[in-house]
């Protein structure tokens, strides 16, 4: 039984059979390649002794392709055209013309500051792709980050950063309260943060990036959230804090966005801003992954 052996063919050997099936000789091939003929003859023997058959019936007129040479040469285009093609989309993910970016993000964030980020990414990048995974726990998404299963993440800035990762950009998101019009507290535009503590409050479970922030708040004035109602549905949150279930403490584009009759928008004094970055892997920063964190420039966040 014959054993086969690892036979260590190079792109140039594909391209010599190729060239001397094109061209008819090996001295047409030589032509083409430049390379000498006695060279490129030696070349074609050891190729046809490691493969352990003849590809080419060669006389004075010329080289023919055999049976057996022709299924060779065939699997030599598929595989040379797959080399080339590994080359080309190196060049293009090289050059931020072609690929995939694994993004991961927030949904208020999603829904807030990425949209305008997206669009003007398209327009510059048509043929790169972004796979967008949005979670309302930052810390998740900054784990799943360092464990490679993202590529770049948006997210509320934690108070201490991962070893893993670096923010390539950073930037903050302003808040609002939305509540019902009749509500003593929105009489005042800023609301002073003591009066919070006498709001009845919309929010989302605890854990989420939205109830640690409405926590915080209250906690810097001595109080607990009172919570009215909860929902992990986002797009609940103005409906049923105009059905009349309490305030609810959201990003203020987020908040104008969904401007509802009966409700109003209110400040809040001090200001609340939440810390946002935008975070990737230590190290060389991925091309591709660049084309993106290039437009978190500073007036994105405004």
């Amino acid at each position: 039984m014959r054993h086969e052996r690892d036979l260590g063919l190079e792109t140039r050997d594909l391209e010599l059979i190729i060239a001397i099936d094109e061209a008819g000789s090996i001295l047409g091939a030589a032509g083409t390649l430049h390379v000498a003929q006695p060279a490129l003859s030696r070349r074609l023997q050891r190729i046809e002794d490691d493969l352990g058959l003849r590809l080419f019936a060669r006389d004075r007129h010329g080289a023919v392709s055999t049976a057996a040479g022709r299924a060779v040469i065939t699997s030599a285009r598929a595989a040379l055209g797959a080399v080339r093609g590994v080359t080309s989309t190196a060049r293009d993910a090289r050059e931020g013309i072609r690929g995939v970016i694994r993004l991961g993000t927030t949904p208020t964030l999603g829904a807030d500051v990425l949209p305008g980020i997206l669009a003007e990414h398209h327009r510059s990048h048509p043929d790169l792709r972004i796979e967008l995974e949005v979670s309302g726990n930052s810390p998740d998404l900054i784990g799943k980050l360092g464990r490679g299963s993202l590529d770049c993440v948006v997210a509320v800035r934690p108070r201490l950063v991962a070893p893993y990762v670096r923010m390539a950009a950073q930037g903050g998101q302003p808040f609002a309260v939305v509540c019902p019009s009749d509500l003593p507290a929105a009489r005042q535009d800023p609301i002073p943060g003591p009066l919070l503590a006498e709001v009845e409050f919309v929010s989302v479970p605890t854990g989420q990036g939205l109830r640690e922030l409405l926590d915080e708040v209250l906690a810097s004035v001595g109080a607990v959230p009172r919570i009215g109602i909860e929902t992990s549905e986002r797009e609940m949150l103005v409906p049923l804090a105009a059905a009349g279930f309490g305030a609810i403490l959201v990003p203020r584009t987020f908040a104008e966005q969904r401007r509802v009759e009966g409700l109003v928008v209110r400040d809040l004094d001090p200001p609340v801003t939440r810390p946002i970055g935008v975070f990737v892997r230590k190290g060389r920063l991925d091309p591709l992954v660049r084309t993106l964190t290039d437009l978190f420039t500073p007036d994105v966040w405004i």
